[in-house]
């Protein structure tokens, strides 16, 4: 996706929404309370919908999107088809606690008291590698611009 444009402070691009549902714990809690992934799916995509009609720009952080089960199925591409828009369109602001989401990445995969909610949510088995090759390419989409 790359990084998000540089913009200057005016109140138009000051208008921007956090789903607290976006959390990664909220996220596998939702998934794990609702029927189907398509359901969660859709009711997230919906989410987005809204807060981008609401506000035009939504705040993420690099846990929803690194440790999130919908953004692991929801890369760019598919979150772009999804929302009617092209890739480098996205209107998400990536808040993150390194200068970029490849470092906060390598931040948490080092970290060993992190605990992984995608290794919940994709039923991941202790035994395997982590993360799994659905999961790092995932993140490869995210990371790589």
């Amino acid at each position: 996706m790359g990084s998000p444009s540089e913009e200057t402070l005016s109140e138009s691009n000051l208008r921007r929404i956090m789903i607290a549902d976006l959390d990664s714990v909220a996220q596998r809690d939702r998934l794990n309370q609702l029927t189907t992934r398509a359901q969660f799916e859709d009711e997230t995509l919906a989410q987005i919908r809204t807060s981008l009609i609401i506000s035009g720009k939504l705040l993420v952080t690099d846990a929803m999107l690194l440790d999130g089960a919908f953004f692991v199925h929801y890369t760019p591409r598919n979150l772009a088809h999804a929302l009617g828009m092209a890739e480098h369109q996205l209107p998400l602001v990536i808040l993150s606690t390194k200068d970029n989401i490849r470092d906060a990445l390598e931040s948490r995969l080092e970290n060993q008291n992190f605990t992984w909610q995608l290794q919940v949510t994709e039923n991941h088995i202790p035994e395997d590698p982590w993360p799994t090759p659905f999961v790092q390419n995932a993140w490869d989409e995210w990371i790589e611009p």
